[in-house]
């Protein structure tokens, strides 16, 4: 048996003892009569000496059973780079199987490698084939879902489908379990944040294919892991859903980070206003209903002098100057129209800036022109969809504010109300307790229902993604026509 186990070796040679010969082009035994005349190290095999005969019997019919010596992880890795530089990605495959099925240990950092530059060299088969029989081995660690996740991103979707579908069904299966053993609390936190990035991963798939609905069974996952879930995970996900303009999408993203308690930044507003906005511009300032432009659906705010209503605006649609801010109490005198979104027929609405009610520093006759534009509109313009009533944080409900909502709870327009707080950033209470505290006045003041409060700061820049919830019955609607 040992003469057989040498005798397959590819750089043996042609000489054999008996009437064998190994031809090495066609990698076959062949009976021959005689010597094979093949140049050996310069000399013919029929220039053989005797001595040169009795080594070569020797060296077939030797039984040793030592295995060659282990290369060393610096060798291993060096020839498996060059094998790749040479597009070799087979032999390389085959150089670290043998060094594996030859009963040499692996790093795990090696193995990782290994399987990260085969997928990535076109060659995801190879690389999963790699960490299956890894997995094989010994029970994955948590780290081994994002090492099957780096070779599912190189997967070619076209030319290797069973095998993208192969993966997912790995990942999906890994996430289940794992959000099963959060709940049994029996897995570790390294392992829970891997799951938040996977479940992006798969929702980031699925939308892409136009799944929505299995999209967003991976956004309900995360609710299940809001201890792990960062602004940067909202924010990616903003991203995949505002890329496939699904509207639906970005209101789950919202509605998510809302239950996970998860703070906005600068690129949260931004990729909020650029989901919804498309386009906003100036339309026209007007002093009467007669001045109204044709009606489209509209949202209002409302609110006493420099309580922040154009800030506000400009907190929604990150706009820093779409409409004009002053430390002036009364400067907007009058209703000011932005249309949203003007060249898409089906999704433009107005924004409407009105004209602050109580102190300002213009004439009673003007202060009383204003508020009777401001009850005429209310009244009469059956296109309002929403209304934003702006209230000071920091002073509470003001006697103005009163006023107008003894005048409010005399209109049809209840149901469309919202209670904005604005300047929290100069309150000194907690925002829980502020809103509360707004909320059981305005039941006190005779709404018979519990009004929805929004706590905003322009300073901080924080609270538009409440804003989006309330107008989401509006965008929705509109999308649909």
């Amino acid at each position: 048996m040992a003469v057989v186990r040498i005798l397959f070796r590819p750089e043996m040679i042609c000489f054999v003892w008996k009437p064998l010969v190994w031809q090495s082009s066609s990698r076959k035994l062949h009976f021959h009569r005689g010597f094979v005349h093949k140049k050996y190290n310069g000399r013919s095999a029929s220039s053989w000496s005797v001595t040169d005969f009795k080594y070569s019997v020797k060296f077939l019919c030797t039984t040793s059973t030592q295995q060659p010596p282990p290369e060393t992880k610096e060798r291993l890795e060096q020839r498996f780079l060059e094998l790749l530089k040479q597009k070799a990605t087979r032999k390389a495959y085959d150089l670290v199987l043998n060094h594996i099925s030859s009963g040499h240990e692996l790093e795990e950092q090696s193995r990782r490698r290994f399987i990260k530059k085969l997928s990535s060299a076109g060659r995801a088969d190879l690389g999963h084939a790699l960490y299956e029989i890894s997995r094989s081995e010994k029970d994955l660690s948590s780290s081994d879902s994002t090492l099957l996740l780096s070779i599912w991103k190189s997967v070619d979707s076209q030319k290797q489908k069973t095998l993208m579908e192969k993966i997912l069904n790995d990942l999906e299966d890994w996430i289940h379990i794992t959000v099963k053993e959060k709940s049994n609390n029996s897995v570790d936190n390294s392992k829970l944040s891997i799951a938040v990035q996977v479940c992006v991963e798969l929702a980031n798939y699925y939308v892409q294919r136009g799944d929505l609905a299995q999209s967003l069974t991976y956004v309900r996952c995360l609710e299940q892991l809001k201890e792990y879930v960062s602004t940067a995970v909202v924010n990616k996900l903003l991203t995949v859903y505002s890329k496939a303009k699904s509207l639906e999408g970005l209101y789950a993203i919202i509605e998510m980070k809302k239950r996970c308690s998860v703070a906005s930044d600068s690129d949260t507003n931004t990729l909020l206003a650029g989901a919804f906005i498309k386009e906003i511009h100036f339309v026209t300032g007007a002093v009467s209903m007669e001045t109204l432009p044709k009606p489209l659906p509209e949202v209002a705010f409302v609110g006493k002098s420099n309580v922040g209503k154009s800030s506000l605006l400009n907190l929604l649609v990150n706009n820093y100057s779409i409409a004009y801010t002053s430390k002036t109490p009364g400067k907007t005198q009058q209703l000011n129209y932005f249309i949203v979104n003007r060249s898409q027929e089906d999704k433009k609405f107005f924004l409407v800036d009105l004209p602050g009610y109580g102190y300002a520093r213009v004439s009673k006759e003007t202060r009383d022109k204003w508020v009777d534009l401001i009850r005429d509109y209310l009244e009469q313009r059956k296109c309002l969809q929403v209304l934003f009533h702006l209230i000071d944080a920091s002073q509470g409900i003001s006697q103005e504010d009163r006023y107008f909502i003894e005048f409010l709870l005399t209109t049809h327009v209840l149901e469309r109300y919202y209670a904005v707080l604005t300047k929290m950033d100069k309150c000194n209470k907690p925002k829980d307790m502020v809103v509360q505290s707004i909320k059981s006045e305005l039941l006190t003041l005779g709404f018979p229902f519990e009004v929805m409060v929004i706590p905003t700061s322009f300073k901080q820049r924080w609270g538009s993604e409440d804003l989006w919830l309330a107008l989401k019955p509006l965008i929705l609607r509109n999308s649909a026509i």
